[in-house]
Parts: structure tokens; sequence; C-alpha cells
């Protein structure tokens, strides 16, 4: 049975008199409360509250803003039974505290119930980085004390004094005071609480804001850098001639780990993909590189050798940065393909979207702006230029799983600086495409489309004197 469950089934099967954090009136944790001096608009949110009485005496002072958070929704049920119309005046909130990810800042965080049911390190680390970054001003923490009961609801719990307390929340809060109380029980046995009041430091306020914002839009470098790695070291196993295939691959999984862990940290243990399922790729992906070399060196003049194409074209990297990481798209690995081509664009200027659906034999001369987008397809043998556009002809967020970039067919060469855009929009094979052509519609095949804009050459007159 897991912690929900459990929750669920006292909840279910229990009345307060049958359990023993029932009270009456939980007079300290009010008191407390009181004593911030908060006004009657501050949020304040009572976690692991379940069926407790102190959302009704906060709702009798004339707070307005109150949030009752419990991982048990049949506790919470039976509050809001029990308050009738005035628990709509309140925010009810079904969660874990390991798990809860708060969407607004609380003036006061009280917590009499959950925090001594955090045993693992991970665990009470978590708790900590929410209350440093979601708690304005007031933490109000009741645990068991040290001589208190070393279980509760036949779970293990931790116990706590003031100084093993106040060295959890050192970093971000001070104390104000801290009690001992003790909790008679609906049974008549007596149960020693540690309460303790702390106050936000006041310069851990920006650490706090800052904090926030990470939470909110969880973003991780590491994650880019360590993909940016990856690409590299995936690069150079495939075609460095001193880099060792075996140790490399090795390697390479274990990076491969941490940035799919890293990528789906819902799933870690039961991944999206594994490392075979890129692995059985690799040797078609080498084929296709092999072919995509040959068209370079076989359509460039000025490539003097297979062995530049490899080492000093923009254009091969950034085509072999990205079969790889369509690879990894094609499996539905998240966010890590965008990392790998972003790599490539950076180095090149060569922007391709892995989604986009390239043919063999693909040739991109020098390469520089280059753009290709998420749904464009091109077919095989195609030569694209410097500058070359294959784009959206709108963009909107509700497009986002239609095609909007356009289909190159077979054979077809576009030079510097031309735009196509739509994803109605195909050119047929073996046409031409001229520099610093804009094209929004379909052509037939063996068409030719040129720019021709007017030059005036003005030559200059010499005076007399000259």
């Amino acid at each position: 049975m897991n912690t929900k469950q459990h929750w669920e089934t006292v909840y279910e099967n229990k009345t307060p008199d049958q359990v023993s954090w029932t009270q009456e009136k939980p007079e300290i944790s009010l008191k407390l409360i009181l004593e911030t001096g908060v006004s009657k608009s501050a949020q304040i949110i009572d976690v692991g509250g379940g069926d407790s009485k102190l959302v009704d005496y906060l709702l009798e002072e004339g707070f307005k803003n109150v949030s009752v958070l419990d991982i048990s929704e049949k506790a919470l049920e039976k509050a809001k039974k029990r308050l009738g119309d005035q628990a709509a005046h309140v925010t009810w909130i079904v969660n874990d505290i390991t798990a809860f990810k708060p969407q607004k800042t609380y003036d006061v965080w009280h917590d009499r119930a959950t925090f001594h049911f955090l045993t693992t390190e991970t665990e009470i680390k978590y708790y900590k980085k929410i209350t440093s970054a979601f708690v304005k001003d007031h933490l109000i923490i009741g645990t068991f004390s040290k001589d208190g009961p070393t279980k509760c609801s036949g779970l293990p719990i931790a116990q706590y004094d003031d100084k093993t307390l106040l060295k959890v929340f050192a970093k971000h809060f001070e104390k104000v005071r801290c009690l001992r109380a003790e909790h008679t029980t609906p049974f008549e046995t007596i149960q020693n609480f540690q309460f303790c009041r702390f106050k936000k430091i006041l310069q851990c306020e920006l650490i706090a804001s800052i904090s926030q914002q990470k939470m909110e839009i969880n973003v991780s470098i590491k994650l880019k850098q360590e993909s940016q790695r990856f690409t590299q070291l995936l690069f150079n196993a495939l075609f460095d001639i001193e880099t060792d295939a075996e140790s490399t691959l090795i390697e390479l999984e274990q990076l491969f780990l941490t940035i799919r862990d890293i990528a789906c940290p819902e799933i870690k243990g039961e991944p999206c993909k594994t490392w075979d399922d890129f692995k059985l790729f690799i040797p078609d992906l080498f084929f296709k590189l092999k072919k995509d070399a040959l068209a370079i060196f076989n359509n460039d003049p000025a490539a003097k050798s297979i062995e530049e194409v490899y080492l000093a074209y923009p254009g091969f990297f950034a085509i072999a940065i990205y079969r790889m990481a369509r690879e990894f798209f094609k499996l539905g690995l998240p966010l890590i393909p965008r990392l790998m081509t972003e790599y490539a664009h950076q180095l090149t200027g060569i922007d391709i979207h892995p989604g986009a659906d390239i043919g063999e034999s693909f040739f991109i001369d020098h390469g520089t702006g280059v753009v290709i987008g998420e749904t464009a397809e091109i077919h095989n043998n195609v030569k694209i230029y410097q500058g070359v556009t294959l784009g959206a002809l709108t963009v909107k967020k509700k497009l986002k799983n239609k095609k909007r970039h356009p289909t190159i067919q077979n054979n077809v060469i576009i030079y510097a600086n031309a735009t196509i855009l739509g994803g109605k929009t195909i050119i047929g094979k073996d046409s031409v495409i001229g520099g610093n052509t804009w094209i929004t519609s379909s052509l037939a095949p063996n068409s030719t489309v040129l720019h021709t804009p007017k030059v005036e050459i003005i030559a200059k007159q010499k005076k007399e004197n000259e």
C-alpha cells in the first residue's frame, strides 16, 4: 500500500475520535499564526490539514485566503462537509507534500502534520526547497519532539527539538520562538510536540524569488551542456580515426543515461527509450551520412578530398548532427534532439529542426543562415546554398500539429537566400530555384525560378579640368 492509499484508508474507516491527532481546538497553532500579525487578506496554507479544525478557526478570525493541503481527498471531503457553505471560501489542494509544486507564495506556512513523516534526505531537501521558494514571510512547524512517539498511524516519523528544527531551516529562516507542548489524544494518552515559528531572513528574499522562478521554469543547463558533449562525442565516434569506437560507445551510453534522466525526470528507471534503441539505427545512419559526404564532394569543385568534407564543411557537420538528432526525435525522446541540432546551429549557423524529414545525398554548400523548419520534407539529391529558408507562411500555436513547411522533391537546386514558405507548397522534381526568390505556391517539375532585379550602372562623369 502506498502513502496515499494508506491515508485514504485511514480517513475512510476512522472517525476523528479514533485517530490520535484530533484536536477540538488547535490552540497553539492558532496562537502562533495570530502572533505573526499578518493581515486578514494574507495567504495562509495549512499543510497536511486533513480534517483539522484549524481552518474553521482561521475563517472565524476573518482570514480570507486560506488553503488546506492534504494527500487524502477523503480527509478534505470531511472538512468540507463540516464547514458547509464556508468551504467555498477555502482553497483545497489534494497533493503529496513531496510532489507539491505551489502555484503562489504564502505569507504563512503552517504544518503540524507532515514534516515529521519525511524521513529521507531527499524528502527533507525537497521540503526545504519549496518552503524557501514559496514561503514569503512566516513558517510554523509542529513535529513530534524527542520525547514524542516514534511512529504515527503505523508509519515511522522523525523526532525534533528546537535545535534540530532550526538546523533544517536556518539557511533561509531565523527562529522567532519555539515551545514544547503536550497533546492529549482522544484515547487520553499524551504526545509531546515541538513547535517553532520562523521568519524569512530578509536577505533571502531575492534568493527565494530566484528559486521560485527556477522551480516554475524547471530548466537544467546541465542538460544542454551534456547534450552538446554527447553530440560532439557521437560525431567523433563515427568519423574520427583517433577516437576508439568501443570505449567511446560505452562512454556515450553513460552520457545518454544522464541526459535522458534529466529530460525525462518523471520516468527515471522507466525511460522513454534506451541506448539500445538508438544503436539499432547507427549502421543505417552511417550509411546515409556517407552518401551526404559523397554528394558534397561530387558537386563542389572546391572540395579536394572526402576528408576535407568530413573535417571542413559546416554543411556536412550540420547534416550529420541533424541525422543523429532525427533518430532520437523519432524515438520520442524529449528536448534532447533540439539541443543537439541547436549545438550544430551555434557552430555552423545552419538551423535544421530534427522533425524535418530529409532524404539521401543532401548537399548544403556554405550554409550560413540556412533554416529548415519542423515539418519540411526534402527528398533525395537536393542541393541548397547559404541563406535558404524553408519556412511557414504563418506562425500560430494552433498549427503545431499541422504541416507548415514546404516539400522539396528529388534533384531540386535552391540557390542562396531563396525563401520557400507554406505547408502546401511543393517544389517539383528537377527544378532550379534562383537566388533571392520568394515562393509561396507550388511549382511543377522542371521549373526554373529567377529573381531579376533592375541593376543600374551610373558612370562617373569626369570634370573638364581633370
